[in-house]
């Protein structure tokens, strides 16, 4: 029923559930910093 414990197994689980999370929030950090500076630009260009 359980799988065998087998450390390469879990060890690419580990490394896909972080790259995963990594492709996720390192998306926010750089696209919501940009958003809210092209904001800030074009309110002061208005």
């Amino acid at each position: 029923m359980f799988m065998e414990y087998d450390p390469a197994t879990f060890s690419r689980m580990l490394t896909g559930l972080t790259l995963g999370f990594h492709i996720i929030f390192a998306t926010i950090g750089v696209g919501v910093p940009l958003m809210i500076a092209l904001a800030e630009w074009m309110g002061i260009r208005k």
